[in-house]
């Protein structure tokens, strides 16, 4: 197999599960094991699985509530017929994932054990509540049997593990001699992949197999609208657009940029880059090689902009930030521009040789912001223009303000799955929410939102996809327009037009309340870029070190998105009356064999090919691509509900699959990322599995350290509720936390941000606190290490 010299993007393959030797095209096969459904033949009977005896699997798994072994007609009424095996699936019937299974291993059945509709929460605790007299681990499902296999968060898991109700799995593994252990697949993982196994021990056991989206690769990233970005920088202004008023001098109903500017330079107070020239590498689009290239130093473009947009007589507009922005480029990334990028301007910023800065992205939000009428030749298009924004109002999605900000001004640690902690250059272990960095950057980004750069009350409203329905997708009414998001590529890119079977419809698009017509809009350019040059501390790191202070820091791109092992995954409970084959269903997964089947489905779902330079990848066919799109879901619930593919448990996601689940027009963007990647031009953080290896950039290990005591956290307890993943905001706008910082400022300091078991905290008390959770906790966690933290000190 093509081997990549960086682990980003590429296929990061499962240890010892090479796919070189599988040259063969896959043979449909016909499922007679576990098979449940029947051929579409008109009728809407289903044959009924017939439990022999008690030698089967019985599995507690509901994934979001809605998804299981089992096809759940909640997620289409009426049946699915499947366009592979020709089978019609209604309620309860098993996926051809999991029947494919049952065969592979010769199980007598499988069987969904949990009721679909709960959440995690409710799962866990009906599952304690499901115990048996006072026998620890016994279980039973709603089938009235003992529970083999129970799906949860990883706390939960080893929360039951600590309380000896699920199975220690440590004593089936043996990476020393993994063809001697009784979990042999899983063993030669973990051999050959050290960091992963570190972040599976508590307590000096393991008690799940890891769920791994995306091992040593990105995750998330910027994904940007960049045919936006090419109308505002490459093309002739339409007639009679561009005439908005931006700045102090705009009307208060303007639909443009309007106020007083509040955004400062970051690069550099005065000038674009701090030296005469600048060196800086990127790719070069025509050889795929990395190449240095220089920059010119001239004024800072958001200098220039605050001083057009703090005129009051009305002399600036859309178009004249416009005229000014593209000045600022030729003068600055004038060689390039032209030499590099054809002469289009917006390939600064879109291109797999992108060369801006941070302060040329926050000069780019302020372009988008001022001309509505230039992108849609109308000032009346929007109700609002928003630059950045969350996918939606979940906590998880509302925290991705807070990554937008990091990766902008170059804070780590948000990307961290323990804690927010990460490894300093410095080697040793630090927090970013006891960082001065991390306050820092709350202001600036208030600076930035209260210009109308960042969504509007980003924090409250619906938790589940309406930043990208409105902004990307268009899909609701009063539809506003977006620029920017953090997050999934594969997410975000599905609000292009749909092509072979991913994307969305147009038809699907909304008329806007103004009478704008999104659904004969082409949306083709919303794709993942390169993140912006910016100062990140590469050589030193201090605690108490403004954001502000460039002290052992160094300009490079930098996405802080190697989440390794994720939060959820299951166990065997102490009591399963099967656990041979438990261990045997846990450890398939991590063969060449189990591990295609819970990424792609059975072999007649998918051919070879290759992709992302990986050779014998399995690609997804696209009679099932077809379906998919049929469907109306994304691309994972269709997994997750129509094949019985790429649920939470204990299994490798490789990012082969996550470029399959990307709309068409992103997928060019994608490979972009990935080669600048490999050519170490786009920096990314990384596991690692000893001391030797840690560097600034790589990522905490996120179970390596046992729980403090409560009574220890609770002398943090205000940092902890302060950086809260929504900062404890609510649906009807009440915010608190960073989230009230962001919204509001620091001039807010005396105002109760958080509040815990009827204790109240003001940001004074926050950032007192920060000393005392260093002194009480991260330095143990450093201890524990073998790497002390360094001394706090007081602010």
């Amino acid at each position: 197999m093509k081997k990549r010299s960086l682990a980003l993007l590429g296929f990061a393959a499962l240890a010892g599960l090479s796919l070189a030797s599988c040259t063969k095209k896959p043979a449909k096969t016909t499922d007679k094991t576990g098979e449940t459904g029947s051929k579409d033949t008109g009728s809407s009977e289903t044959s009924t699985p017939v439990v022999v005896d008690n030698s089967g699997l019985d599995i507690w798994l509901v994934y979001s509530k809605s998804y299981g072994t089992t096809y759940n007609g909640v997620i289409k009424s009426g049946g699915t017929t499947n366009p592979i095996d020709g089978i019609t699936y209604k309620q309860d019937d098993l996926l051809p994932a999991w029947k494919e299974f049952a065969k592979k291993l010769n199980l007598k059945y499988i069987k969904q054990g949990a009721v679909y509709g709960a959440s995690d929460g409710d799962n866990y605790k009906n599952f304690k509540a499901a115990k048996s007299g006072t026998t620890k681990g016994l279980y039973k499902d709603k089938n009235g049997q003992i529970t083999d296999l129970f799906y949860n968060t990883t706390a939960s898991l080893n929360e039951l593990g600590d309380g000896g109700e699920v199975l220690d799995l440590s004593e089936y593994i043996d990476t020393t001699n993994p063809d001697k252990a009784k979990m042999p697949n899983f063993s030669k993982y973990l051999k050959e992949n050290p960091a992963v196994e570190a972040e599976l021990y508590h307590n000096d056991k393991i008690f799940y197999t890891p769920y791994l989206d995306g091992y040593q690769a990105i995750e998330r990233m910027f994904v940007m609208d960049t045919t936006s970005v090419a109308k505002l920088l490459d093309e002739e202004l339409p007639a009679g657009t561009g005439e908005l008023k931006a700045g102090a001098s705009a009307e208060e109903n303007s639909k443009g940029l309007k106020g007083a500017p509040s955004a400062a330079p970051f690069i550099d107070a005065d000038k674009n880059y701090p030296d005469a020239t600048t060196t800086i590498k990127i790719v070069d689009e025509a050889t795929s090689k990395a190449v240095d290239v220089t920059v010119a130093q001239t004024d800072n473009i958001i200098k220039q902009q605050n001083e057009a947009l703090a005129k009051t007589d009305g002399s600036t507009t859309g178009k004249t930030l416009i005229d000014q922005f593209k000045a600022y480029a030729m003068a600055a990334y004038g060689d390039i521009i032209t030499n590099k990028y054809d002469g289009k301007i917006s390939k600064m910023f879109t291109s797999v040789g992108a060369c801006y800065n941070a302060d040329d992205l926050v000069a780019l939000l302020r372009l988008f912001k001022a001309n509505p009428d230039v992108l849609y030749g109308s000032a009346e298009a929007y109700d609002a223009v928003v630059p950045v924004f969350p996918r939606g109002q979940a906590d998880n999605r509302v925290e991705n303000i807070l990554n937008f900000g990091a990766t902008l001004y170059g804070v780590q640690g948000r990307g961290s799955e323990y804690d927010h902690l990460f490894f300093g250059a410095d080697g040793k272990i630090h927090d970013f929410d006891t960082a001065q960095a991390s306050y820092d950057m709350l202001d600036k980004l208030h600076a930035l939102y209260s210009e109308g750069l960042i969504q509007a009350n980003f924090w409250s409203g619906d938790k589940g996809t309406a930043g990208l329905d409105t902004f990307f997708k268009r899909s609701l009414d009063n539809s506003t327009f977006g620029l920017l998001e953090y997050d999934y590529t594969a997410t975000q890119a599905a609000a292009n037009d749909i092509k072979d079977g991913v994307g969305t419809k147009s038809e699907s698009r909304k008329k806007a309340a103004c009478g704008f017509d999104f659904s004969k809009t082409q949306v083709q350019g919303v794709a993942p870029i390169l993140s912006p040059l910016t100062y990140v501390s590469t050589e030193s790191f201090t605690y108490d070190q403004a954001l502000d202070n460039k002290t052992g820091k160094t300009l490079t791109r930098y996405y802080e998105e190697n989440r390794s092992v994720k939060n959820t995954s299951w166990a065997i409970p102490a009591a399963s009356d099967n656990k041979d084959d438990a261990i045997k269903l846990m450890d398939y997964m991590f063969s060449e064999e189990g591990w295609r089947i819970q990424n792609f489905g059975p072999e007649g779902y998918w051919d070879l090919g290759t992709v992302l330079g990986e050779e014998n990848t399995p690609i997804i066919k696209q009679s099932v691509l077809n379906h998919f799109a049929g469907t109306g879901l994304d691309f994972w619930n269709y997994c997750r509900g129509f094949l019985g593919t790429t649920q939470g448990i204990g299994h490798y996601r490789p990012t082969t699959l996550d470029f399959q689940a990307c709309n068409f027009y992103a997928r060019d963007g994608y490979t972009k990322l990935t080669l600048a990647a490999d050519l170490g031009v786009q920096m990314n953080s990384r596991a690692v599995g000893n001391k030797a290896d840690i560097t600034w950039h790589a990522s905490m290990p996120m179970a390596v350290f046992s729980l403090m005591s409560e009574e220890v956290s609770n002398t943090y307890l205000g940092v902890t509720t302060f950086w809260a993943q929504k900062g404890k905001a609510s649906a009807d706008g009440t915010k608190t936390g960073w989230v009230k910082i962001v919204a509001d400022g620091s001039d807010t300091t005396e105002n109760v941000l958080s509040g815990v078991g009827g204790k109240e905290y003001k940001y004074s008390d926050v950032l007192a606190q920060r000393v005392t959770k260093n002194t009480t906790y991260l330095n143990t966690m450093g201890k524990k290490m073998g790497l002390e933290a360094p001394e706090s000190k007081a602010q």
